[in-house]
């Protein structure tokens, strides 16, 4: 913690949580104001600041830094730093060893889910497309059972009025019928009083015997 603390008192690029330390940027930087003429310019730009989420920049970055650091004590300061104090690199190889691996397992993890989705995208569709077919054949059905129901309603329709005047005319005949009926029973009436009169009247005219 004082560590970091100290680091950001230089108010250099990222430094602004102990996690992006592991980058090696900060300390680059720090080490340039320190001694620029060592830790110059060129030697800055190979530290790679886009490292935030690569661990192999990072490894990389670190390693550079380690490695200056170590011909510093050496060449400039002529110390030599014993390797019990040396810092194990290797444990962020390890790591980006592990992360490689945990990224190409979530890789093939992500491939296998989007093949299942694709999977299931194809089932949706072919589902919806198999329920639109059915939806259009039950509705030309539909149609075509209301087609066949109005023609049977426009024939159930005609028959029924044909019925009325078929009943109608049988009332008008049955009318007619008994019109006539009574129309004869009047005549045969008149036709029997005519031949009453006529021998009543012949009996009368004929000479009685002597």
């Amino acid at each position: 913690l004082c560590f970091y603390s100290q680091l950001q008192t230089f108010q250099v690029p990222s430094c602004d949580n102990k996690d992006e330390l592991t980058s090696g940027v900060a300390i680059a930087h720090v080490l340039y104001r320190r001694d620029p003429s060592w830790f110059n310019e060129t030697w800055l730009g190979r530290i790679k600041e886009e490292s935030e989420a690569n661990w192999r920049l990072k490894v990389s970055n670190l390693k550079k830094v380690l490695k200056s650091m170590l011909e510093y004590y050496h060449d400039v300061l002529g110390q030599q730093v014993s390797d019990e104090h040396l810092p194990d690199v290797r444990l962020l190889e390890e790591r980006n060893t592990v992360y490689m691996q945990r990224t190409c397992e979530l890789e093939e993890e992500l491939r296998r889910a989007n093949a299942v989705r694709g999977q299931l995208d194809t089932y949706k569709r072919q589902q919806a497309h198999e329920h639109h077919t059915r939806h259009t054949a039950e509705a030309m059905k539909a149609e075509k059972w209301q087609f066949e129901y109005k023609n049977l309603y426009d024939k159930y329709d005609a028959l029924l009025k044909e019925k009325e005047r078929l009943i109608s005319e049988r009332d008008s005949l049955r009318e007619a019928n008994d019109e006539l009926r009574c129309a004869q029973v009047q005549q045969g009436c008149l036709l029997s009083d005519g031949d009453v009169t006529v021998g009543n009247l012949a009996a009368e005219i004929m000479p009685t015997e002597l």
